[in-house]
């Protein structure tokens, strides 16, 4: 067992030294999973503010597939407005969110997972379900940077 953990840790150097990449650190792969769950639990939480810090300047593919939002080139109050607006829709949002993989490419980092919710808007049933999730990131200055988000129905 020793030595087949040994051969794929040379072989996982080498390639990262043909590649010239560096393999990402523990505390770094530590710091980027925090952030992921902080930006999940605001998500889950529904933090109108901390979902404006990650999202205001992100590109989003919605459930449909038929629209990408470009948060980008939103104001932030304009965006709050539009999630509160949007929010006071419910009565409730239940979500429990998972993270199954995160990756670390130099300062890109990739983190996907799946979430389950129940929520119910004013005057129609609840509804149930299961999404997956992915999100990309940039360490710009010290800090992890949403820039791409994609959430989807899974069948």
């Amino acid at each position: 067992m020793k030595k087949i953990l040994l051969v794929q840790f040379i072989l996982s150097l080498t390639v990262c030294l043909i590649m010239n990449i560096g393999p990402a650190l523990a505390d770094d792969l530590s710091e980027f999973k925090k952030v992921v769950e902080t930006y999940n639990a605001a998500r889950a939480n529904w933090d109108i503010d901390k979902l404006i810090e990650f999202e205001a300047n992100s590109i989003g593919l919605s459930s449909d597939k038929k629209s990408i939002k470009k948060f980008k080139l939103v104001d932030k109050e304009i965006l709050k407005k539009g999630f509160e607006t949007f929010l006071s829709k419910f009565e409730y949002n239940d979500q429990k969110f998972f993270i199954h993989h995160i990756e670390l490419l130099d300062e890109i980092g990739i983190a996907t997972g799946v979430f389950n919710f129940k929520i119910k808007a004013k005057e129609y049933p609840e509804v149930t379900g299961k999404k997956r999730w992915s999100s990309t990131w940039v360490k710009s200055d010290e800090n992890w940077k949403l820039i791409f988000y994609h959430r989807e129905y899974i069948d």
